[in-house]
């Protein structure tokens, strides 16, 4: 089992003898928006920060597994910050594996010490294909009753959306600890499509990333009312992921919450309407 040296995290907000872990609720918990040809885990923007309690070097990392619907070129990567902190910030962009980033393949300073908000950069302009592990992780040094690390309201994506470590080498998922969350970073990519190649009707791929999570890749030939909705064997509605306009595009939209049977889901635009089976296994 993967763990953490010392247990050290902290969550925002009062301590606990027996606990090195707390939680205060404190944070923006601003919805999360669903920008074109953008890679995240979060489903909110700092709804609380996590910080190291003896003080430290933090690190932390988001992953992506890149498909046909997501290979392309970094344009722009991202991290939501919770405070002020006066110490220079990095952000690294890796081609790594499936539990670690590798080495850089570009990275970014940011300086946090302007207060809460997002750092962001786009002078990336490294490509990434099918079947790469794309990593975006970020460190900085704090000092005790510090949180830069903003999280969204969870659950966490485990395995991609929540990864940890102390020392930059050893990482492990923060769930692992009980705290299941995502943390608030975006990688925003170019994807290799041909404008004369795209799409003419929906369309929709499912990859199940962790129990009961399943990350359903759909694609909007053009801009509109959408909807995304999961169905029980027997036609009844079981979940409403999206219905509202969405821009024209490729997006990875997180599906939570279901319980082992089998499903079907549904896509549907303006150009057509497309299922697909699901089996959730425990």
């Amino acid at each position: 089992m993967k763990k953490l040296a010392a247990t050290l995290i902290a969550l925002v907000g009062f301590g606990f003898a027996a606990n090195p872990f707390s939680l205060a609720g404190n944070g923006n918990g601003t919805a999360a928006p669903l920008p074109d040809d953008s890679l995240y885990w979060y489903n909110a923007i700092d709804s609380d920060a996590i910080g190291l309690t003896n003080g430290g070097v933090i690190y932390w990392a988001v992953r992506f597994t890149i498909d046909a619907s997501t290979a392309g070129t970094v344009t722009e990567s991202g991290v939501y910050i919770h405070e002020a902190i006066s110490n220079t910030g990095n952000f690294n962009l890796s081609h790594g594996t499936a539990s670690a980033p590798g080495t850089a393949d570009y990275s970014w300073t940011f300086d946090p010490s302007a207060g809460a908000g997002w750092y962001t950069d786009n002078g990336s302009n490294v490509s990434y294909a099918v079947g790469d592990e794309l990593w975006a992780d970020v460190n900085i040094n704090t000092s005790a009753g510090q949180y830069p690390a903003s999280v969204d309201d969870g659950p966490a994506v485990m395995d991609y959306g929540d990864w940890v470590s102390l020392d930059g080498t050893s990482w492990s998922n923060l769930a692992d600890y009980g705290l299941s969350y995502n943390w608030d970073i975006y990688v925003m990519v170019a994807t290799d499509v041909n404008e004369s190649a795209k799409a003419s009707a929906p369309e929709l791929k499912l990859n199940t990333v962790n129990t009961g999570q399943v990350v359903a890749h759909i694609t909007v030939p053009e801009a509109g009312n959408v909807s995304l909705k999961v169905y029980d064997m027997t036609g009844k509605l079981v979940s409403v992921v999206k219905d509202g306009y969405v821009d024209a595009g490729s997006y990875a939209v997180l599906v939570n919450g279901l319980r082992a049977g089998s499903y079907i889901v549904n896509f549907t635009t303006g150009e057509g309407s497309v299922s697909r089976n699901l089996i959730v296994a425990r």
